[in-house]
């Protein structure tokens, strides 16, 4: 059954009736209903992208951290980037001076041939520093350079005229210019042999026993520093000059021997790692060969490669001669 709504409404201007239809009645019903879904289904859209928005502010809030702990860390990185750039640029100077220092050294030594050059680093460093050692262990052991400061010398070794006795006779060494108590140094290691006076005319003398069958001979001394026994250092002080024996003036008169021999003094006092083979030819009286063999030998025992890496040159006081 169907039941019409009339709705009067009154004002001054008299009454007027409307007809609402039961039709009409479920249509605005079902409008209504549908307004309210409506509403409650924006609601909810609206709740549920809230929600997302928060969790997306959250995963943004998330990613700036991370972005800014990724470039404070790629800024540590570029950083210790630069300080290994630097230290690789450092270590390659390093490499190409020590190279250079290599190939110098092996110019000096005398090996520096295509196949050491092409050596490892390493290997050639290890090499060329053992022979090295050998050759200034030789330099350590044998007489060389100038006792005193070099100022010329006054009477060569061989035979001259003496210049007291007027008479030709066999100078056994040098008579190097120097004035009185000018400091007189060994020149090389060794134990002294004899300390005092001469009485066939050098005067007050030191005579030091070497390495190898060498002896050194130091005469005309105003004063002696060391006794018989003592164990001399290379560039260690034996006395000072003076003019005592048969002289004229003051000087040092110098001699070396081998096994008793006397040798001219000179080709010793320029003897050098620059000059390392001229020794050798102009002292052909010595063996040198089987002599080199063994202080090469003793050089292996006395220092083992790894130390051998780290040997720097002795320090020796001595003063080499003009040429």
């Amino acid at each position: 059954m169907r039941t019409d709504w009339t709705i009067t409404i009154t004002d001054y201007r008299g009454a007027r009736h409307y007809t609402v239809s039961a039709k009409l009645r479920r249509w605005v019903a079902y409008g209504s209903t549908a307004a309210v879904a409506i509403c409650a289904l924006g609601f909810l859209n609206l709740l549920d992208q809230g929600q997302r928005i928060g969790a997306l502010n959250t995963d943004i809030n998330e990613l700036d951290s991370q972005q800014l702990a990724l470039i404070q860390q790629n800024n540590y990185l570029q950083a210790e980037q630069q300080d290994l750039l630097a230290t690789i640029r450092h270590r390659n100077q390093r490499l190409v001076s020590l190279d250079n220092g290599v190939q110098r050294l092996e110019s000096l030594l005398g090996t520096d041939n295509v196949s050491q050059q092409t050596a490892a680093l390493e290997q050639r460093l290890t090499s060329t520093t053992d022979l090295a050692f050998e050759k200034l262990l030789i330099l350590r052991s044998i007489p060389r350079g100038a006792p005193i400061p070099y100022k010329g010398v006054t009477s060569n070794y061989g035979n001259r005229v003496h210049p007291v006795k007027q008479v030709r006779d066999f100078h056994p060494g040098l008579d190097l210019r120097a004035d009185m108590n000018t400091p007189v140094m060994a020149t090389s290691d060794g134990i002294v042999k004899r300390a005092g006076y001469d009485a066939n005319g050098i005067g007050q003398v030191v005579e030091i026993r070497h390495n190898y069958g060498f002896t050194t001979i130091y005469g005309h001394l105003d004063s002696i520093s060391v006794e018989e026994g003592d164990v001399i250092r290379q560039g260690d002080q034996v006395g000072l000059s003076g003019k005592t024996g048969m002289i004229t003036g003051p000087h040092l008169h110098y001699e070396v021997r081998y096994m008793g021999k006397r040798l001219n003094p000179k080709p010793f006092l320029n003897w050098n790692l620059d000059q390392y083979e001229t020794l050798f030819t102009q002292q052909q009286a010595i063996p040198w060969e089987s002599l080199e063999k063994v202080i090469a030998r003793n050089a292996q025992q006395q220092l083992p490669p790894p130390v051998a890496q780290r040997l720097s040159p002795p320090k020796v006081t001595l003063t080499a001669a003009s040429p």
